[in-house]
């Protein structure tokens, strides 16, 4: 093999790592039971993703339903080590969300 090639193995494989370190899908399934809850998503077509860690902000939890958006990174680009960061739904009442504002939104549709 000529240096070249070699090089150009290395830098495919990281390239590859690289484009699997975050994704972006659609929320399926949301297990709260256990100390840590997890969450299982959809992101590229037909991979289904399970035992993704769910993370959130200190003194807050939500639980969005099926079909919002995810976001997660994975450690090394290894699909099986999933932290889901962010959760989100396509709500259309984030206007009344100000700066210097919480809005709060639950299924029933009332808004505090």
């Amino acid at each position: 093999m000529s240096l070249f090639q070699d090089v150009q193995r290395i830098v495919s494989s990281l390239r590859s790592k690289v484009f699997l370190l975050a994704g972006r899908g659609t929320l399926k399934t949301t297990d709260a039971a256990k100390n840590t809850a997890k969450v299982q998503g959809e992101f590229l077509k037909d991979e289904i993703i399970s035992d993704i860690e769910k993370m959130e902000d200190y003194g807050f939890s939500s639980y969005p339903e099926e079909g919002a958006q995810i976001v997660a990174i994975f450690v090394d680009g290894n699909r099986e080590q999933g932290l889901s960061i962010g959760r989100m739904t396509d709500d259309t009442d984030r206007q009344i969300c100000n700066p210097e504002r919480l809005a709060c939104i639950i299924k029933m549709g009332q808004k505090f």
